[in-house]
C-alpha cells in the first residue's frame, strides 16, 4: 500500500505527502527491524528519514523537520553509527530552540551523555 501511496502522492506534485508516506515507511522499518533483519531495516528507515527531510527543512517545516531528525537519530544510533546521530542531533537543536519544541531538554541531555560516552 505504501508504494501505492508514494506512486501517488510523488515529490514533484504532493512534496508534502510524499514525506509524510516516507516517514511513516520509515517508521514502519524501524519498529520491523526489532522483530528480523535489523540492519537492512533499520537502513530502510534512514534512507525513508532522509527522503522526508528533502521536504521537511528547518526554513519550510522545522517541526516535522525536528521529528524527523529525531527518528533519523535514533535509526543511526540503532544502526551504531553514533557519530552520524549526533551530527543529526547537533543540527536539529537549534531549530528545536528556535521552535521552543517539548522535551528538547531530555534530547540534549540523551545525546550529550551518548556524547561524553564516545
Amino acid at each position: 500500500m505504501t508504494v501505492l501511496a508514494l506512486k501517488i502522492h510523488t515529490f514533484e506534485e504532493f512534496p508534502q505527502d510524499y514525506a509524510k508516506v516516507q516517514v511513516n515507511l520509515g517508521n514502519a522499518y524501524w519498529r520491523l527491524s526489532c522483530i528480523r533483519d535489523k540492519d537492512a531495516n533499520v537502513g530502510r528507515s534512514i534512507v525513508c528519514y532522509r527522503e522526508a527531510l528533502r521536504v521537511f527543512t528547518k526554513e519550510n517545516l522545522p517541526i516535522y523537520c525536528i521529528i524527523t531528525s529525531i527518528a533519523l537519530a535514533d535509526s543511526l544510533f540503532l544502526k551504531g553509527d553514533l557519530q552520524g546521530a549526533l551530527g543529526v542531533m547537533n543540527d536539529m537543536i537549534p531549530v528545536a530552540e528556535k521552535e521552543n519544541f517539548p522535551r528538547l531538554e531530555w534530547y540534549r541531555q540523551f545525546y550529550k551523555s551518548l556524547k561524553s560516552q564516545n
